[in-house]
């Protein structure tokens, strides 16, 4: 069972062409057109961006974004990233955008306590402090870097979402890929999910697969066929997001990932892709999940809440799955009348994980140039 509360969920079957009928064919009609509208503004954007030279710091900067809208996986691949550098001695900082947040202005932080809610930051910010890893919440993600710098002495920035952000340089340039879903129906926004033209991807310096094991051999080699033909010479990275662990939400014990074996799970996420996390739960539990699916980022409020947990009681669910970064999200007075759990994912990478140690062994010479990758 699906409730899709998502207040664009009607529109994915249109892009995807999986909806039949005029109605839908006049739909794609004039979200084509559209498109054609937003393909002229984003090359001016990105024209005006470019004007420049891009800024250059004098650490290490590696950015990880995509190409489409949705969630392909970036955060796990930052907090991933960021603990390399830091196992490595190079004081990472993380500039992130903090997308759904309150306001607009440039917020640095050290520390979880220097967040007041999410609001103030976005969530995947909280993220990051829980980490340990000072944060520059800036749409100038150049301005935000050179805080991070200035303030912590950071040796590296791990540049959330920035592969749109070219004003500043870059040693490297993941462009993360959902092998699920790798090209956003080959259109661009609202005709597809693509956020600029797929000839953009020649900015990338590696493509970072995400979500193989979802999209099984056949698409995956489909996909890295397709990067290599289109790209030749870039390398490509292939991962799967693996569960850690379990946190109860709340009073009570923590649950072991085994003892979830069995059980009956409603999976509820405002997420870009709800239905790959709908599938972990599934995998974890070995049941059919009941999903109850929010936009991205969505801020829950109470009565949300309520409907969740009436629903897991409708249907005898045992838990309530969710993810870390949609527990950021719950109001701070949120008391559970059911037991909720958050996913705890990491980072699995299947092959090309020398590519990944090129980046981390990043350093600066002493002419203030960037190692090779």
């Amino acid at each position: 069972m699906i409730i899709d509360s998502r207040s664009g969920s009607k529109l994915y079957p249109i892009m995807s062409g999986e909806k039949k009928g005029a109605a839908a064919a006049v739909c794609r009609a004039g979200m084509f057109a559209m498109s054609e509208f937003y393909r002229v503004a984003h090359a001016a954007r990105m024209k005006k961006l470019s004007a420049a030279p891009a800024l250059k710091l004098d650490v290490p900067v590696v950015s990880v974004g995509n190409i489409t809208l949705g969630g392909t996986g970036k955060t796990p691949i930052c907090r991933m990233l960021a603990s390399g550098f830091a196992e490595r001695g190079m004081n990472p900082g993380i500039a992130t955008r903090g997308y759904g947040r309150e306001g607009s202005g440039s917020i640095i932080l050290s520390s979880r306590a220097d967040a007041l809610s999410w609001h103030s930051c976005g969530d995947e910010p909280i993220l990051y402090l829980e980490d340990g890893r000072p944060v520059a919440v800036d749409i100038d993600r150049a301005r935000g870097a050179r805080s991070l710098i200035d303030r912590f002495s950071c040796g590296s920035i791990v540049l959330d979402d920035g592969f749109q952000f070219v004003t500043l340089a870059r040693d490297a340039d993941i462009a993360v890929i959902d092998a699920c879903n790798p090209f956003g129906f080959g259109k661009l926004f609202p005709a597809g999910l693509l956020r600029e033209p797929l000839t953009e991807l020649k900015r990338a310096t590696l493509f970072w697969m995400t979500r193989i094991d979802a999209a099984g051999a056949e698409k995956t080699a489909q996909t890295r066929d397709a990067l290599s033909r289109m790209f030749p010479g870039t390398p490509i990275v292939e991962s799967v997001y693996k569960i850690s662990g379990a946190k109860r939400i709340g009073e009570g014990e923590s649950p072991g990932i085994d003892s979830l074996r069995g059980t009956r799970a409603l999976a509820v996420s405002g997420l870009g892709n709800p239905e790959q996390f709908e599938r972990t739960v599934a995998n974890v539990t070995g049941e059919a999940v009941i999903a109850y699916r929010f936009t991205d980022h969505h801020p829950y409020g109470d009565a949300d809440l309520e409907r969740v947990e009436d629903a897991a009681a409708r249907a005898g669910a045992d838990w309530i799955v969710t993810t870390e970064k949609d527990a950021v999200r719950l109001p701070g007075h949120f008391k559970p009348r059911r037991a909720w759990i958050k996913l705890l994912i990491d980072v699995d990478i299947a092959s090309g994980s020398r590519h990944v140690e090129d980046i981390l062994n990043l350093r600066r010479d002493t002419a203030g140039g960037a190692g090779a990758l």
